[in-house]
């Protein structure tokens, strides 16, 4: 992170002792996750006890061998490193920073209706410290649930495909992205809109709200058994019936529901290539 920085300047470590130099500054040998190597030589007369300041608050520092093998665990303050040095010696220090996480970038979040299916899609930048995704869905565009955590590819860009099938064709679905980081803090996305099917059939329901026992009234153009199911607002199939055998015309059926908890439902009836579907509420 650079915002830190006056536009035209950098400094990564400085030296406050001027009888000594900052010799290296590099990332670890076993990469930067391993912290940064700072080697520093005193050229003066005389021991002396340089610190160390550093762009960023120091989670830890370590003195090491010129090969990076540990020695010993070194005091740290804040974002300085106080070092002891004789003359013409020169010491190695390992150190991490308390590194302040960029957020991912999310460069496309976008969805759309395929059969009887919801098909997320989504890529992003700056996925270094990004541990996964959590995808969140939602019937009212306030209260949302997860239905699916993808892991974060490795490597600072990555692609994305869900394919949501638990859900009805004439209800709207709301999608949203938690982008859960490494350290556990997290960022949302913007909210997405898959609108509900136009091809489904009509049909009525009463009463509705409904107590015990839901009332269907459909038509059908032949005779036929068809599948029932009633699905909760979260997508599940909570209830189905053994496929009744309906004539051709009007129709009338009658459910219990007296079983199921109160909340928001959907009534689905499935007619060889033509689907019937309605919400309704269970009081």
């Amino acid at each position: 992170p650079v915002s830190f920085l006056l536009p035209n300047q950098y400094s990564f470590v400085t030296n406050d002792d001027p009888g000594s130099l900052i010799w290296a500054v590099k990332p670890a040998e076993e990469g930067i996750n391993n912290g940064t190597i700072t080697r520093i030589w005193n050229l003066s007369n005389a021991d002396a006890s340089p610190t160390l300041g550093y762009s960023l608050l120091l989670n830890e520092a370590k003195r090491t061998t010129h090969v990076e093998t540990d020695i010993s665990l070194h005091t740290v303050s804040g974002r300085n490193l106080t070092i002891g040095i004789g003359h013409n010696e020169m010491k190695t220090y390992r150190v991490t920073l308390n590194v302040i996480a960029l957020p991912v970038k999310l460069l496309t979040f976008d969805g759309e209706k395929i059969n009887e299916s919801n098909e997320l899609k989504w890529k992003t930048a700056n996925e270094i410290n990004l541990k996964e995704y959590d995808l969140e869905r939602s019937t009212d565009g306030q209260h949302f649930i997860r239905i699916a955590t993808i892991t974060a590819q490795p490597g600072e860009e990555g692609t994305y495909n869900y394919s949501d099938k638990n859900i009805s064709t004439i209800t709207p679905y709301y999608y949203r992205l938690k982008m859960i980081n490494r350290g556990n803090t997290f960022n949302y996305s913007k909210t997405i809109l898959i609108k509900a099917s136009k091809d489904a059939y009509n049909i009525i329901i009463f009463p509705n709200p409904v107590t015990d026992v839901l009332n269907v009234n459909f038509i059908l153009d032949k005779k036929i058994r068809c599948n029932i199911t009633i699905i909760n607002s979260a997508g599940v199939v909570v209830k189905t019936v053994a496929p009744p055998l309906f004539e051709r015309g009007n129709n009338y059926y009658s459910l219990s529901l007296k079983e199921l908890p109160a909340g928001e439902y959907i009534f689905s009836l499935t007619a060889g290539d033509k689907k019937y579907i309605k919400g309704f509420i269970k009081k």
